[in-house]
């Protein structure tokens, strides 16, 4: 195939390329298990005046017309070429003289020195040769035992990893990011799962490992957790993702006993369930963990939560941080869209305060002629949802020290604005004010929030603000007395 005549050419001319110590193979290529669709898998070692331009003006140059086109992954530090009319991909990575290899050859399920050899294209000195075959016998007496505990090992830590940083972006609610990393640890439980049914750690993780190597009941499994769920369903598709890799480390630990010597499963359950519980609904946060100055466990804010009322532990997890009271700011039409059923509705104080721009916004009115929409919407809710904020104030008061939750559609624009002026009230810096704002995630802007503050501002502060809302000072004190620490 084509590719083995790229790789007979790259060893005839890999010396020209400056700096340049060894070169070897890694991937398919090296481990023996290539096709014809496979890539080619370069990595060099360089010890000096390693130049990335040179590099491709060899390339360049000793393949001619068939040097179709090369991208620059810079942090990646990977160089990619196309090369032939069929345009096969040859990817090229570099690392210093000091840096580890052994990683390298670990990942492409290469475990000893007659296959490593096989593979190095280019050893100035043969540091390579003699450095890689004194590691390969010197670990060449480790068990399978060791060698399997220290790869199932590896590998659930690096799924516990990926699965934190994957419930961390779905609460932000940054969906690329989410699905990124969520795929990504999906890609760690099929590995798990291959390693469970071959019961060989050794063994370089194959393509296509689904379709090719998992009976129709589990790709069913898998297919139901990789494209199950759209991100409004995080929280469902997490508890997936979570099923999914218990019953498969569950399978695994009887099957190599050496995984008694990891970590238990009930305490990664422990760390698992932690994560996925603290990150249950989005954007949600106490109030207090920005606005510093703020008693915790007494007011939060969050998404609307009549989309996790399939969540079976939806109310022990509110009363867990204290929450007794839900305000709703949505719309009618918002609720009539996604209400609160009866079941939730008579376990909690439920306090509808509908702010509705559609409905509610006068948009005649001089004090919206000269700003953008979106910077009018916050005037709004200062200007002319006066009342719904002051009885928001109220109800979070009389519930003290019980919590309360607060939130809109989204839990940014009304539910923010609403945050901001308990954060006034609280006398909070400006700075911390603006950070719980941006935390939201999405497309917030300060320029928006920082109308609806000059809104109050201009009203003489938020005091005054507040006694033309039938608030008195005496329940500003109280209210501040009761939540500020």
């Amino acid at each position: 195939m084509i590719q083995t005549t790229i790789i007979h050419q790259i060893k005839n001319f890999i010396h020209q390329i400056k700096g340049i110590d060894a070169a070897f193979l890694t991937g398919s290529f090296a481990a023996g298990s290539e096709t014809v669709a496979s890539d080619i898998n370069l990595h060099l070692i360089y010890e000096s005046d390693f130049s990335t331009n040179h590099l491709i003006e060899v390339f360049s140059t000793c393949f001619k017309e068939n040097f179709k086109h090369v991208n620059f992954l810079k942090e990646r530090q990977q160089l990619v070429f196309y090369l032939f009319s069929e345009m096969i991909r040859t990817e090229v990575t570099w690392t210093h003289l000091s840096d580890p290899v052994i990683p390298l050859f670990s990942a492409s399920g290469i475990k000893k020195y007659g296959t490593v050899k096989q593979s190095i294209l280019f050893d100035k000195n043969r540091r390579l040769h003699k450095y890689l075959k004194n590691h390969f016998s010197m670990h060449s007496d480790d068990t399978d035992h060791q060698k399997d505990t220290n790869r199932i090992n590896s590998m659930i830590q690096e799924f516990l990893y990926l699965y934190e940083k994957c419930s961390q972006k779905h609460q932000r609610v940054d969906e690329h990011q989410y699905f990124s990393f969520f795929h990504q640890s999906l890609d760690i439980i099929a590995q798990l799962k291959f390693i469970s049914m071959k019961k060989n750690t050794d063994q370089h993780i194959p393509k296509h490992l689904t379709e090719r190597y998992l009976d129709k009941r589990m790709r069913a499994e898998f297919s139901s957790v990789r494209i199950g769920h759209s991100f409004d369903k995080a929280h469902l598709g997490k508890r997936k993702l979570l099923n999914l890799f218990y019953d498969i480390v569950e399978h695994l630990y009887p099957v190599f006993p050496t995984c008694n010597e990891l970590k238990p499963i009930s305490e990664i359950k422990r760390f698992c369930e932690t994560i996925y519980h603290r990150d249950i609904v989005l954007n949600f946060r106490d109030i207090a963990r920005l606005n510093v100055g703020i008693r915790p466990g007494m007011i939060y804010r969050s998404v609307s939560l009549a989309k996790y009322q399939d969540f079976d532990g939806l109310m022990n997890w509110l009363f867990s941080h204290n929450i007794h009271q839900i305000i709703d700011l949505r719309s009618a039409d918002e609720i009539k869209d996604s209400p609160y059923h009866p079941p939730m509705r008579s376990k909690i104080d439920y306090k509808w305060l509908p702010i509705d721009p559609k409905t509610q916004m006068k948009l005649n009115h001089p004090a919206y002629s000269t700003l953008k929409a979106d910077e009018a919407h916050y005037v709004f809710y200062a200007n002319e949802c006066k009342e719904q904020m002051s009885l928001a104030l109220k109800y979070i008061l009389d519930k003290l020290p019980n919590g309360t939750l607060f939130h809109c559609h989204a839990g940014k624009d009304r539910t923010g604005s609403l945050a901001a002026l308990i954060g006034l009230m609280a006398n909070i810096p400006r700075f911390h004010i603006e950070s719980d704002y941006l935390s939201s995630g999405g497309n917030m802007q300060i320029r928006r929030l920082n109308r609806f503050l000059e809104f109050i501002n201009n009203q003489g502060g938020i005091s005054d603000y507040l006694l033309t809302n039938i608030i008195s000072r005496s329940q500003q004190e109280l209210f501040i007395k009761k939540i500020t620490a």
